[in-house]
């Protein structure tokens, strides 16, 4: 047997070396590779391309002003059963006779950020002076307002602060099926589970409730009761009086529960004992402080006198305010509807602000860091939450930046009203379509990768991974399927298909809508 010195090689052992060291190093710099494309093109599928302005539909205001009728005629008379917002599914495409009301486990979402756009829809409708468009407008108002009273009532046991703040996601009567209503998704006795499925508390145990709800649930009630604090806290007539108070009760009850559970979410185990869900609101790595400033700045408009002083205590003395830069980049591909709920939030909290010191704060983060990541996306509600963050009032005070976003919420709120191929089936009310939507010939945000051969070669698996939601630009209105909340379905999504006979409730429409007229960036 031969022997070598120790760090004597020959030809052989060199070309052995050398050998695996080119395939190491080809392996590492594949995964480097790939890591670095799985972190940037997700983000980069926001920033590239350039909106076609030719291809806008100029706004006619008029227009946009029926169709809001008619979706808040649809949402009234159809979608509000017990006044909270559920989505309808009729028997047939004569739509005579609903089949089912469904979106049961997010019903609670949907209700809080229709409670946001009614209260809008107050102020612009008090802006008008038409006394019956301000009577309907209030009549909403109260009715939403009642829903979002009752998911919390009917778990906690009342409103008010001596009761804590359990949500749920959606409630029904024991008896409601009896009594010849349509059935509510998940209530029937052989989808009740017991894990999930929660009687009533106290005075309300006549009825079912759906439980573990989390920060979804929340961020919908949370920008629904500030924006509504923000419309009625100041008004004085008799009509509004029962709002005043309603939003002052859930203010406090809400808070006080939640400073009792150390900002952690409340549900019920099936024995009746309270637990938290393991959700919490505190400044984390995931969620940011703007959770905790957001909820105490609805407590602080509907209650200023009790709770201004522990709003700046959290912003400043604990430091809430440096929680709030979070990077949420990712979320726009693998979980888009997250943009949603923390978009709620923050919108909530900065829009309400008034201090200049905290404004300009907040507005740098919403400029450095949200907006950002959505800026391509042609996202109609958060371009007009973007604004609404920013406290832009008037047409007049747009620079040419903010005009090109506007007239991009325009024109997809003009395609509420433009048929879908391939059987011209129109937005409103906002119903299911054919799955087999026009498809657009749009430029593939990766093509700067699939360009270059060596990547092209490496990473084909990364592009075959992605390709059915990056590799065509934004979808415009007309061209999604209808759904609860089409502003958190990815934009870039070639999936979704829905049933004709699925209706949901304008709420797509009517939050931007009325965020523009409040803004005064639209005219009504």
């Amino acid at each position: 047997m031969k022997y070598r010195l120790h760090g004597k090689f020959n030809k052989k052992d060199k070309r052995v070396t050398f050998l695996f060291l080119f395939i190491g190093g080809i392996t590492l710099a594949y995964l480097i590779g790939g890591f670095y494309l799985v972190w940037h093109i997700p983000y980069e599928t926001t920033m590239v391309g350039d909106i076609d302005t030719s291809q806008f539909i100029p706004p006619n205001f008029a227009r946009l002003k029926k169709m809001a009728k008619t979706f808040n005629y649809h949402f009234d008379k159809e979608h509000t059963p017990l006044d909270y917002t559920l989505t309808v599914y009729w028997e047939d495409t004569t739509y005579k006779k609903i089949a089912l009301y469904g979106t049961a486990g997010d019903a609670a979402i949907w209700s809080g950020m229709n409670l946001a756009a009614q209260s809008l829809h107050y102020a612009a409708a008090k802006k008008s002076g038409d006394p019956e468009e301000i009577e309907y407008a209030l009549k909403l108002v109260k009715k939403t307002l009642r829903g979002v009273s009752l998911l919390i009532a009917v778990p906690s046991g009342g409103i008010g602060e001596g009761y804590p703040a359990i949500l749920a996601r959606s409630v029904c009567p024991k008896n409601w099926e009896k009594r010849g209503n349509p059935p509510i998704e998940g209530y029937a006795p052989e989808q009740r589970d017991p894990n999930d499925i929660f009687e009533g508390v106290g005075n309300y145990s006549e009825y079912w409730w759906k439980g573990y709800p989390s920060t979804d649930q929340w961020s919908g009630i949370i920008l629904g009761l500030g924006q509504c604090a923000r419309v009625f806290m100041n008004e004085t007539g008799k009509e509004t009086e029962w709002i005043r108070y309603r939003i002052r009760d859930l203010a406090i009850q809400i808070i006080e529960s939640f400073r009792k559970s150390n900002w952690m979410i409340l549900d019920q185990t099936p024995s009746g004992n309270s637990r938290t869900t393991g959700q919490d609101f505190k400044m984390s790595v995931e969620m940011g402080g703007h959770w905790t400033l957001s909820i105490l700045k609805m407590g602080m408009v509907a209650v200023p006198e009790r709770y201004t002083k522990l709003y700046y205590h959290y912003a400043f003395e604990r430091n809430y305010i440096n929680y709030m830069e979070t990077d949420y980049r990712l979320f726009n591909l693998y979980h888009y509807y997250s943009l949603n709920i923390n978009f709620n939030v923050l919108t909530n909290l900065v829009s309400l602000e008034e201090d200049p010191s905290l404004r300009m704060r907040y507005e740098k983060i919403v400029e450095k860091i949200f907006y950002p990541i959505i800026s391509k996306s042609r996202n109609a509600w958060f371009n007009m939450a973007y604004l609404f963050m920013l406290h832009e009032n008037s047409l007049a005070g747009l620079d040419d930046t903010k005009k090109l976003i506007r007239l991009d919420v325009l024109d997809q709120l003009m395609r509420f009203d433009v048929p879908r191929a391939p059987n011209n089936t129109k937005r409103i009310p906002e119903r299911g379509g054919d799955k087999n939507l026009i498809k657009y010939a749009h430029r593939d945000p990766t093509e700067k990768y699939r360009q270059n051969p060596i990547l092209n070669f490496f990473y084909g698996w990364i592009f075959d991974m992605y390709s059915k939601e990056i590799l065509e630009y934004p979808k415009r209105v007309d061209e999604y399927q209808a759904a609860d909340f089409l502003w958190q379905r990815t934009p870039w999504e070639l999936s979704g298909e829905r049933p004709y006979t699925r209706q949901d409730s304008g709420l797509a429409f009517l939050l931007p809508y009325y965020i523009g007229i409040y803004l005064n960036l639209f005219l009504y």
